[in-house]
């Protein structure tokens, strides 16, 4: 797409007037677009500055070791801002933002809400130290150079979007969509085992919507765990922190990472051949258990074995019939954590799982019609009886209450049967 409009340079003793031309790629600015005085290329390693005031909207970009500021109309600058979000680094966020309230803080990074001082809405910003431990700056800026472009190119309803990227003294700022909510796992905290299958049902299905897109985009996310997911108060999932995600076959799946207890057993053995996106659906597993239970997959005493912890012959999860789940439930589960990777089931057929298939409790309708159908059949029974014992066979009572109670025995075990779908 090329996108142009009309911008002034002010001079010491006349402004003078340019094209801009952006074509996807780059900006370039001249006198016109066969002869461009300034290029800049539109990408992580570039930034440039925009200047939204009462009085004038402009923008600057870095040229000879100075900023360039050009002016032109607010509309159109508007719009090539937002073009380029999230393509390229912006240098001036205080003139966007302003800090509402601190939703998390972790080792390197630490999550804000924050508001955008034109429109009022409320975004989420996650600040990320250019520093850290064991890592070169070199190495430090291509994790989140690689977050950000991972994050820029997904696009899923059960997936944090991506907007702006901000660059601060020492952090650089990725600025994405704020969900109403609370994390998964202050989430299941606060509920404990409140949650009933179809809740659990409907979240698991969010999630591995979403787990299937990353997969179907070559992508790991590696990272999988309910610190990791969003949910608000209607139910709808937000998988969040790209931080570890790579692509599938990429030198980096034979790293060992992710967090204790969520991880992968081929991860922790890590060896040529590299782990594939069978690790995602592990680290999901782990969730569903927790999701069913309350509790942890693997107690924190254990996790400081983690190769004892996924010993093949530890991981049991025969104790889950005290929670009462259903056979597709379990049988789901159990291929989930699968030790085995090439056992393990994969995302889409979790989803075809005849988990995701059934009606874990009936309908408002199916109920009131095994009613009546209950109701029909005591009656018809009563009726056949009343019959019978006025045409002279109460000599066979025994017979005919056999009978009876076969056929409503048999009537109330599919009654069980079907409430259980």
């Amino acid at each position: 797409m090329i996108y142009q409009f009309q911008c002034i340079r002010k001079h010491l003793i006349f402004d003078k007037q340019y094209l801009l031309t952006y074509d996807g790629s780059s900006i370039f600015i001249g006198e016109t677009k066969a002869k461009p005085k300034y290029e800049l290329e539109v990408s992580l390693k570039s930034t440039i500055t925009f200047h939204i005031e009462e009085d004038y909207y402009g923008f600057s970009i870095p040229y000879q070791g100075q900023q360039k500021l050009f002016r032109a109309n607010g509309n159109q600058i508007r719009e090539l801002k937002k073009l380029i979000d999230a393509k390229i680094i912006y240098l001036d966020m205080n003139e966007f933002y302003i800090p509402q309230q601190v939703l998390g803080i972790g080792a390197f990074s630490q999550v804000q809400i924050v508001q955008n001082l034109q429109t009022k809405q409320l975004v989420a910003a996650k600040f990320l130290n250019k520093i850290r431990e064991g890592k070169s700056n070199l190495e430090r800026m291509n994790d989140i150079i690689n977050e950000i472009q991972i994050l820029y190119r997904l696009n899923h309803p059960n997936i944090v979007k991506i907007k702006e990227i901000y660059d601060k003294t020492n952090q650089i700022v990725i600025i994405h969509e704020y969900v109403d909510g609370q994390t998964l796992e202050r989430f299941i905290n606060e509920h404990g085992t409140q949650l009933n299958q179809t809740e659990i049902q409907s979240i698991m299905r969010q999630i591995l919507l979403a787990v299937i897109y990353i997969h179907e985009q070559g992508l790991l996310h590696r990272d999988i765990k309910p610190d990791n997911i969003m949910i608000d108060k209607n139910l709808n999932i937000k998988l969040i922190d790209f931080g570890l995600a790579t692509k599938q076959g990429s030198p980096l799946c034979i790293q060992k990472c992710g967090t204790p207890g969520y991880i992968a057993p081929e991860i922790i053995y890590s060896q040529k051949p590299q782990y594939n996106n069978k690790c995602d659906i592990f680290s999901l597993g782990v969730v569903f258990y927790k999701l069913i239970t309350s509790q942890d997959l693997f107690q924190q005493s254990q996790l400081d074995n983690l190769q004892y912890c996924y010993n093949e012959n530890i991981l049991s999860l025969n104790h889950l019939i005290e929670y009462h789940i259903s056979d597709s439930c379990f049988d789901l589960l159990s291929s989930m954590l699968s030790y085995d990777k090439n056992k393990r089931i994969n995302a889409k057929q979790s989803l075809q799982h005849n988990y995701f298939k059934e009606s874990l409790r009936p309908s408002v309708k199916k109920t009131q019609v095994l009613l009546q159908q209950s109701t029909q059949f005591v009656q018809q029974q009563s009726t056949m009886f009343q019959s019978q014992l006025s045409e002279g066979t109460r000599k066979q009572p025994r017979k005919i209450s056999d009978k009876t109670n076969n056929r409503s025995s048999s009537y109330k075990k599919s009654i069980k049967s079907d409430s259980s779908i």
